[in-house]
């Protein structure tokens, strides 16, 4: 069985691959969504083609397209600091986050 693990992230691998690559670039320091600025446009021209095809009746709605990969998949560092700021408050065991946060707004 051979996978296409082109950068098409309308496919299962190709966006597998894409998150990988996006995701590699950030761990090193590279702003991996202007270094995949192709990739990004091309997906948002396919999203656009495939809404407009449905729209006419043509085709079906993709679900991987534009918004789902903006909304679940690329929070982004200000999504994933609040959501790691909110699991170390409500996980921790250390009395100083406990008490933080319990602290009765002023």
């Amino acid at each position: 069985m051979r996978h296409d693990l082109s950068l098409n992230p309308l496919t299962f691998y190709g966006g597998l691959s894409y998150q990988f690559i996006l995701g590699l670039l950030g761990a090193i320091g590279i702003n991996g969504h202007n270094f995949l600025f192709r990739a990004k446009q091309q997906l948002f021209e396919n999203t656009q083609q495939n809404i407009a095809d449905w729209q006419a009746g043509e085709d079906s709605l993709n679900v991987l397209g534009q918004g789902f990969y903006d909304a679940f998949l690329s929070m982004g560092g200000s999504g994933n600091t609040i959501s790691l700021l909110l699991c170390v408050l409500l996980f921790s065991k250390e009395k100083r986050h406990i008490t933080l946060l319990y602290q009765p707004y002023r």
